[in-house]
């Protein structure tokens, strides 16, 4: 036997299951509201589902009148553990599950579906590449085929700065500008105009996954309470229809979100525009 022969088989690196996904499974206001958004949409249509992860929400599709659903999975763990829940429910003649990223599937390997079913959102609601996912899925759709949810809507709340409650240093050396940076960041010593009162929130537009995946996204913001202010504080609401959910909470982390905030500092305080928009080669949220 040669030693290229006797040498071990190289074997495929293992794919990480992030402690997230526990949170987000016990997210019950997340999950009731796919619940609700999938039960008015899904009767009698073929269904789509882009990132299965646990493969709750295709088994939630089918118990709610989908006649069929293709779902994939790109996690090869996560995709084994849907495909027992799957089974483990009787339903594996009406899922059919697709071990792999939907980039990858060929277009003739499903037939064309009437909705898109999809929760790619992280708490910057474009880093897990939901406008490229949602754009190479028009191929598998029929002309009047929709996505779900249906779009997002932008939100943020003013942030003034704050003295930390303890000096930032370590062996004699002064974190000076980590001081002020996160003292008018960090969640737990916001400093709200109103003392004991939530700071106002301001909605930018709802845009349409449509709109999203045509357009990308792109948004001038001119508010007179940005004057003065450190930074804001962001997140989104995620809405089909009338029903809507809002991924994280302002402030302080509620529990068992698995979502959470995001701060952006305001290098020029005393302009009362900014600059929403996506860094699409890093598909992330911009603020200028």
């Amino acid at each position: 036997m040669s030693e290229k022969e006797n040498s071990p088989k190289a074997q495929p690196p293992l794919s990480p299951v992030h402690a997230w996904h526990y949170d987000m499974l016990i997210d019950h206001e997340r999950n009731h509201f796919y619940e609700t958004i999938i039960k008015n949409n899904c009767k009698d249509k073929v269904v789509l589902e882009i990132g299965a992860g646990s493969g709750l929400m295709s088994v939630l599709a089918i118990r709610h009148g989908a006649k069929k659903v293709y779902c994939c999975e790109a996690n090869p763990l996560l995709a084994k553990a849907a495909e027992l829940l799957i089974n483990r429910m009787g339903m594996q003649d009406r899922i059919t599950l697709i071990q792999g990223f939907s980039t990858n599937i060929p277009t003739d390997a499903i037939p064309k579906v009437d909705m898109v079913l999809h929760e790619l959102f992280a708490s910057d609601p474009f880093a897990e590449d939901v406008i490229h996912s949602l754009r190479d899925a028009k191929r598998f759709m029929k002309p009047e085929a929709i996505y779900v949810p249906e779009g997002i809507q932008l939100t943020y709340q003013t942030v003034q700065g704050h003295a930390l409650r303890q000096e930032l240093k370590f062996a004699g050396i002064e974190l000076t500008e980590m001081t002020q940076l996160l003292g008018q960041v960090h969640p737990a010593l916001r400093n709200n105009n109103n003392p004991g009162f939530p700071n106002k929130t301001y909605f930018l537009p709802k845009t349409s996954m449509e709109s999203l995946v045509k357009n990308s996204f792109d948004h001038q913001e001119k508010n007179e309470a940005l004057i003065g202010i450190d930074a804001i504080e962001v997140t989104y609401k995620i809405y089909d229809g009338q029903t809507e959910m809002q991924a994280a909470p302002f402030g302080l982390l509620a529990e068992n979100r698995h979502w959470s905030t995001q701060f952006f500092y305001k290098t020029n305080p005393k302009t009362d525009h900014l600059h929403f928009c996506l860094n699409e080669q890093e598909m992330k949220l911009l603020v200028i």
